[in-house]
């Protein structure tokens, strides 16, 4: 039985519980109901990423048999992220990625060339293809190349990180011979978040068995940094040689996502509803003026807890201000110090090509760091709320049941899912920071023609003079200039970070608190209704409350 069928499985016993009783209202259903729609309809994204030429779009065209489904010819800069469905009813469909809203319609991707895709986000391709048809809960995504347009590839990659399944298959084009610096620093991203990955080595028939060998065993060395066991596949669309994309998709871990997207939000709203049976539970045995006199404490712990929420605010606000963003700027230099050679070979070519390369070198230098420092401090501050918690509440805990040790889910929220990828700006910020980097060098062959006034020098002395200065250049001018301008945007992100941090913990213990006052108010209720036969209700509490824990054991076990 898969983990989909237990999942729905365990939701219609959860339904069945609250459908039993009167304790519950049956609103509750539809919570139940909606993460059932959500599992029912839930897909594993897997985007091709690779240079532009690696093969990604060819492999597609292939392995659905189609002559040109996705056009070859298309530039790098107009390249966008096409995601690929069954229907019955053939379209194009354009996105934007703010809301997913449906923005153009058109019957084929070969219209693309003539219209303006800079509003559009993401596309969706439907085919009538037997083989989408059985993989379904399979999206398979060609993304732009990693040396496409800097923009647009912040922005789509950035919207697939965030995705609940998601694992990259990067394409790797055989004529490289190793996987090139821009994909492998797009590997090493995505490794630091976690996120599963493949490679394809495509055009293997233009090598011999013995080269294709070599490859692979080059690009496994370079892999296993990041995993001791990387799967490197070997496919050709010359020959139609792809067994090994669909052994990909047919041994892609559907149940592993599944688990982790929602197991954890299953167990926690039953544990609500847990906790709700337990403080009326505990409400209807006392009098009136007691629970009264609880309440009030209660409110008064949670001023006390709002004057800790604003110490933490203050002392993160310092600590980000102080320290946080030297240390991301040093992280920073130093990444761009050592790839000074890459950084000059990219402006030999082209500033743009130097942006580009910037932008690969900083961004996943940018998001790991923040990522990394924000959740360290984070944790102390959960720490110090959840000792806070505990000292502002021990007198009536034990009348709450401890109602407010939920506090420690919004932790788990925040080292299960770091709030930076909930940003949704980050994108542009990233693209704003590229924007206001304007190399202060100039190109080599001007400075060659500066250097040409040496006199009684060879050409390639006077080239290697102008190398070595073009470098000294960017190390000593142009990298901390980058720096410099970096500051503000790293500031505004540590910002956005920490007011996300801070909603989401405020948003947490109102939600929390007016739970549990609603409970109150309920057991007041419930305990004039039920003076007479107050034994026999905490009866029923009781059965309800054990069927519950054994409805949450059951997804609980799942993991």
């Amino acid at each position: 039985m898969s983990v989909k069928v237990d999942l729905l499985n365990g939701i219609k016993q959860v339904n069945e519980t609250i459908s039993s009783t009167e304790l519950i209202e049956d609103s509750n259903i539809v919570i139940f109901d909606d993460l059932a729609k959500d599992i029912e309809q839930f897909k594993v994204y897997l985007p091709l990423v690779g240079n532009f030429n690696a093969g990604k779009s060819s492999i597609l065209n292939t392995l659905l048999e189609e002559d040109e489904l996705f056009p070859t010819d298309i530039v790098p800069e107009t390249a966008i992220a096409t995601e690929i469905l069954f229907s019955t009813d053939e379209r194009v469909e354009a996105y934007n990625f703010e809301n997913d809203k449906l923005i153009d319609s058109f019957d084929s991707l070969v219209e693309l060339k003539d219209r303006d895709i800079e509003k559009y986000g993401y596309l969706k391709v439907y085919k009538n293809k037997e083989f989408l048809s059985k993989n379904q809960d399979i999206i398979l995504v060609d993304m732009p190349g990693l040396d496409s347009n800097i923009e647009r590839h912040n922005s789509q990659i950035l919207n697939y990180v965030k995705k609940d399944g998601i694992s990259f298959i990067a394409v790797i084009d055989i004529d490289d011979g190793v996987i090139k610096d821009t994909t492998l620093r797009f590997i090493e991203e995505i490794n630091s978040y976690k996120l599963d990955f493949f490679v394809l080595i495509n055009k293997i028939d233009k090598k011999t068995l013995s080269e294709v060998t070599k490859i692979q065993e080059s690009i496994f060395n370079q892999l296993s940094r990041y995993t001791d066991t990387p799967f490197i596949g070997l496919v050709s669309t010359f020959d139609e040689k792809l067994d090994d994309v669909r052994y990909i998709i047919k041994n892609i871990n559907k149940d592993n996502y599944l688990k982790k997207s929602f197991i954890d939000k299953l167990s926690f709203n039953i544990y609500k509803l847990i906790q709700d049976l337990r403080v009326r539970r505990s409400s209807i045995q006392m009098d009136t003026s007691e629970i009264d006199k609880r309440i009030e404490e209660f409110l008064d712990g949670v001023k006390e807890l709002d004057k800790t929420l604003s110490f933490e605010k203050n002392r993160i606000e310092n600590e980000f201000s102080t320290h946080t963003i030297v240390k991301i700027q040093d992280e920073i230099k130093i990444s761009l110090d050592n790839n000074l050679d890459r950084l000059l070979n990219a402006l030999q070519t082209s500033e743009e090509n130097f942006k580009a390369t910037v932008n690969d070198v900083i961004r996943p230098i940018i998001i790991k760091s923040l990522q990394e420092y924000t959740e360290e401090e984070f944790a102390i501050t959960i720490g110090h709320l959840e000792v806070s918690t505990s000292d502002i509440f021990s007198d009536i805990s034990e009348f709450f049941d401890k109602s407010m040790t939920t506090l420690t889910a919004v932790g788990e929220v925040v080292k299960e899912a770091p709030l930076l990828l909930k940003i949704p700006m980050l994108a542009n910020i990233l693209n704003f920071v590229l924007t206001k980097v304007n190399p202060l060098v100039l190109s080599i062959s001007a400075v060659v023609a500066v250097i040409n006034a040496y006199f009684g020098k060879s050409k390639e002395e006077k080239e290697q003079e102008a190398y070595e200065q073009m470098r000294e250049n960017i190390k000593n001018n142009v990298i901390p200039n980058i720096i410099i301008q970096l500051q503000e945007t790293i500031e505004e992100l540590l910002d956005n970070t920490k007011e996300e941090f801070f909603k989401a913990i405020e948003e947490s213990i109102e939600v929390q608190k007016n739970e549990l006052l609603n409970s109150i108010e309920k057991a007041k209720e419930e305990k004039e209704m039920y003076k007479d036969k107050i034994n026999k209700k905490l009866e029923e509490f009781n059965q309800v409350i054990e069927t519950l824990e054994t409805n949450r054991e059951f997804f609980d076990k799942l993991k």
